[in-house]
């Protein structure tokens, strides 16, 4: 290992999150106290160390390079390895207190993260917790929350993102509501069925399914819309028809034998809110010990409730 030259190229790895996570020269600039013209030297130089450009420029925005999109990833994961060493250094020293702040999906935050959070604000009696829950994906910078959590298949960059848990969007009904009405055997035959789907777009009609490399789309139809998985849940309890619910949502009623999984063999691929659930936090922001004890607590205690569940 080349010391000196790695202690020469770390400012400027720091500066290229930096550049990345705000989304130009000049606002990087403002966040470090410097011009952006120093700001683009730094790059420069970063560039010529690494010998790859790293970043392609246009007069509105940034892109990566492949090479740039590397470097980023490596310069996040050395970032939140020395915030580690920090928070480790200073685990002995004071009592964390104060606010967290954490956004997340309302059903999310109402079935896996609020029954976590007793035992939480008992361990920790000098943090206080703010649950702000909707289903708007927030930004942890500008929304000024200290987490997000996020339900997706491709976490946003510039972000730290720790996975929790996956999700997963399953198919319901009620034993009730498959003896009136017969249980479809392939995802076509949802067309002769009164199904409960979210209408906030056009497309929340058309559901899509995978098996076995081939896939299928179905557009459904039913007579009750609505754009709360807890209340498509109570419908679906109530004999309403098919939903598609989130597994977490839906599983302590299939293991209790109140509702039952429609063509379980298939997998239901929703528009979004699928994929894992992430924590999500900047990686260059020294993060306060109540926010760092919260996501050592959620990676801890934060699991499937579908787990084990057919």
């Amino acid at each position: 290992m080349d010391t000196n030259k790695l202690l020469g190229v770390l400012p400027d790895l720091l500066v290229l999150v930096k550049v990345v996570e705000s989304g130009s020269f000049s606002a990087a600039g403002r966040a470090l106290g410097c011009t952006p013209s120093a700001v683009s030297r730094q790059m420069a130089r970063l560039e010529q160390a690494l010998g790859s450009r790293l970043l392609e420029r246009t007069t509105r925005s940034l892109r990566l390079t492949e090479a740039g999109q590397l470097a980023f990833q490596h310069s996040q994961a050395m970032l939140e390895s020395a915030q580690a060493v920090l928070d480790s250094a200073g685990a002995h020293q004071a009592e964390p207190s104060g606010r967290v702040r954490l956004a997340m999906p309302k059903a999310f935050g109402r079935r896996v993260i609020h029954p976590l959070m007793p035992a939480f604000l008992a361990r920790y009696p000098k943090v206080d917790v703010q649950l702000l829950l909707d289903d708007h994906a927030r930004d942890p910078i500008s929304d000024e929350v200290d987490l997000v959590v996020l339900a997706t298949d491709r976490p946003p960059p510039g972000l730290v993102a720790r996975p929790l848990m996956p999700v997963a969007q399953w198919l319901c009904a009620s034993p009730e509501y498959l003896a009136r009405c017969g249980e479809p055997t392939q995802p076509q035959a949802l067309q002769d069925h009164d199904c409960l789907f979210l209408g906030e777009t056009p497309d929340d009609c058309v559901w899509e399914f995978a098996r076995d490399g081939q896939r299928q789309r179905v557009r459904v139809s039913g007579r009750y819309i609505v754009n709360h998985s807890d209340i498509r849940r109570d419908a679906v309890l109530r004999g309403l028809g098919i939903a598609s619910l989130p597994q977490f949502v839906a599983a302590d009623d299939v293991r209790a034998g109140r509702l039952r999984r429609v063509l379980a063999d298939w997998e239901c691929i929703p528009h979004a809110y699928w994929g894992h659930a992430y924590l999500l936090y900047p990686a260059h922001r020294q993060l306060p010990r109540k926010v760092r004890v919260m996501i050592d607590y959620l990676l801890e205690t934060v699991r499937d409730p579908a787990a084990g569940v057919a």
